[in-house]
């Protein structure tokens, strides 16, 4: 037992006589000893010392998710030119088709919360039913009643856009460019005077626009505008003329069906309801619809309700 205890005694003072000689050699600091990895275990990187300088992180690429901000502004026209109906909710706020547009909107709303979804498809049986312009009136409502909301007017007719030319954004490259991942979203981005609304026009016409719309894109570019924005209200193409807006309807959790007084025909309404999938639709906005009795009680109420609206 003598002997084992003075051989770790010798031991002790040759380990405590190599740590001074290297603390005079070194400085007052001892260095760290390096240490094996376990075996089958890498070893980690090693600690850089405390006066090296890391690397500066690189900077993000904005993105529409990350709120990127968007390349173009406009003016929204406050005059009866062009299109003007389909900025009547801007025009004539006080109108009788501007509050028909408000009471819509809350419904709206209120319905997307209850089903949690935040996107919504407007759709029409045929051509020149007033779908576009249901489409900017809702958007610009909504705006005006979600106070800090923040909503998203998407033109996905690629065939006969129009949102850009009744709202006068007219870009060289839309969100056709987009889907072919051609460019980021946000130069496809118009961003209104309106407060809480941006728009998304397409910039020329796709014939082939089936075919783009079934690209991995779309999916993505949707899940990207869902992600920055409150409410996304999308535009469509008729949806019993093209296949486009099929191929939408997977993608989109929800949707409205519009309609036309004295032009729509009830077999064509039917049979636009019976292809939509279960359970996606909200419900019908009828559009261009004669003034109620009721609202001759009210002095402040319009009966301009636009006769002229036209759309693609």
């Amino acid at each position: 037992m003598g002997e084992i205890a003075e051989a770790l005694k010798r031991a002790r003072e040759e380990r405590r006589e190599e740590r001074s000689q290297r603390t005079r050699a070194d400085g007052p600091f001892p260095q760290p000893e390096p240490v094996e990895a376990p075996a089958g275990r890498a070893a980690s990187a090693p600690t850089l010392p405390r006066t090296a300088a890391a690397a500066p992180a690189p900077e993000p690429v904005p993105s529409i998710a990350a709120g990127g901000e968007l390349a173009h502004r406009i003016h929204l026209s406050r005059h009866k030119d062009g299109a003007w109906p389909a900025r009547l909710a801007l025009i004539e706020p006080k109108s009788a088709a501007a509050e028909a547009y408000r009471q819509f909107a809350i419904h709206v709303r209120r319905t997307l919360a209850q089903r949690q979804a935040k996107s919504v498809l407007l759709v029409s049986a045929v051509r020149l039913e007033g779908k576009t312009t249901t489409s900017c009136n809702l958007a610009l409502t909504l705006t005006a009643l979600g106070g800090e909301s923040r909503v998203a007017l998407v033109d996905l007719d690629l065939r006969r856009p129009s949102v850009g030319r009744y709202l006068g954004a007219h870009l060289e490259a839309g969100v056709e460019q987009v889907l072919r991942g051609q460019i980021p979203l946000e130069e496809a981005g118009v961003r209104t005077d309106v407060p809480g609304l941006d728009i998304f026009p397409v910039g020329r016409p796709e014939s082939q626009a089936s075919e783009l719309l079934c690209r991995a894109e779309l999916p993505e570019l949707l899940r990207q505008l869902e992600s920055r924005y409150d409410l996304v209200v999308i535009d469509s193409a008729p949806l019993l003329l093209v296949p486009d807006t099929e191929i939408l309807l997977p993608h989109v959790r929800s949707c409205i069906a519009v309609a036309r007084a004295r032009h729509s025909r009830c077999g064509a309404f039917r049979d636009m309801v019976e292809t939509l999938p279960p359970g996606v639709l909200l419900g019908s906005f009828l559009n261009d619809a004669p003034g109620s009795r009721h609202r001759a009680r009210y002095g402040y109420y319009s009966d301009e309700t636009p006769r002229d609206t036209r759309e693609a």
